[in-house]
């Protein structure tokens, strides 16, 4: 369902279901400012419609995913972004960020482990690197 997509470089993403994709473009994984060893893959997202992100099998898709060490880390971290521009409804993504679950450095995972704490700096970095890439910022 997914239209345009942005892969986070250095990311490897299988494109033979998305059949309606129209166009794709590589964005930076990163921000400048973070520790060298922090990055971030993954993909985000459009649909053609909102109502494309509904699935009676997966549900509603509309939300952007995070794992860390390929765990589920956050259910849906776009309601996070603060943007209630109506861009958002067509949005879907999945990323992983490992960093946020670093063996020296405290679990920041709630004990349901789909959430995060949410003033933990890591979570803090990563929302300001998502806004950045969604225009939210």
């Amino acid at each position: 369902m997914v239209q345009f997509l942005w892969r986070l470089d250095g990311s490897d993403i299988e494109l033979d279901s998305a059949k309606g994709l129209l166009e794709q473009e590589v964005l930076p994984n990163r921000l400048d400012a973070w520790n060298s060893d922090w990055r971030v893959t993954g993909w985000i997202g459009t649909a053609g419609l909102p109502k494309q992100l509904d699935s009676e099998d997966a549900g509603n898709l509309n939300g952007i995913v995070v794992f860390a060490r390929g765990r589920l880390f956050h259910e849906n971290i776009l309601d996070k972004l603060n943007d209630g521009r109506l861009y958002t409804k067509y949005l879907t993504g999945q990323i992983e960020a490992d960093f946020l679950d670093a063996d020296d450095q405290p679990d920041i995972a709630t004990s349901d482990r789909q959430r995060v704490q949410e003033d933990d700096p890591r979570y803090i970095q990563l929302i300001v690197f998502l806004r950045s890439l969604v225009g939210a910022g």
